[in-house]
């Protein structure tokens, strides 16, 4: 806001708790966090039209074990990926593993900073693997309802595959 000169509009949620990071957005409540409780922090400013969005979870104490062993291998997998884009296909499937071990377990939140299944769908935008991208983007949307970066990779994906009327839907549930 200095550097602006202005105040800026600014979506953020904070949500704490397996019960409610199923869903962003709502009242605070009466909850008390638990050890390996998730912890999301979802901000979204504008300025001049253009969105940011960052969001974190962190958890209070530690994730389960077989949660952090996924965890460290998808990261581990993607960070390798940038260095070696010959490697992107073990990030794909390190990632896919994550995913899928985590939509076994009811949708309590991302396990880290953007769910796996968005995570691997952004895998797929950097193959130009679009409609692939474009699934996955459906599919985190199908569990985390209106997440913002979500949203905005399924339009582009979307787009990118050839997809205009899903491009313009994806659109049309951004914040104006």
């Amino acid at each position: 806001e200095l550097e602006a000169g202005t105040r800026l509009a600014c979506v953020a949620d904070l949500v704490a708790g397996a019960a409610r990071t199923a869903e962003m957005g709502g009242p605070p409540g009466p909850y008390v966090l638990r050890d390996g409780d998730p912890l999301i922090f979802d901000v979204a400013p504008r300025l001049d039209g253009y969105w940011g969005d960052t969001c974190g979870t962190w958890f209070v104490g530690e994730p389960s074990p077989e949660l952090a062993k996924l965890i460290v291998a998808a990261k581990r997998a993607q960070a390798h990926s940038v260095r070696d884009t010959g490697s992107i296909g073990d990030a794909i499937e390190a990632t896919r593993a994550l995913a899928d071990a985590g939509e076994r377990e009811p949708a309590y939140g991302p396990a880290f900073w953007t769910p796996p299944r968005e995570e691997l769908g952004d895998l797929f935008v950097r193959s130009h693997r679009f409609a692939e991208a474009e699934a996955a983007f459906r599919a985190a949307l199908e569990r985390r309802p209106n997440r913002l970066h979500a949203l905005r990779a399924l339009e582009e994906s979307a787009r990118s595959a050839g997809d205009l009327r899903a491009a313009a839907e994806a659109q049309s549930r951004l914040p104006k």
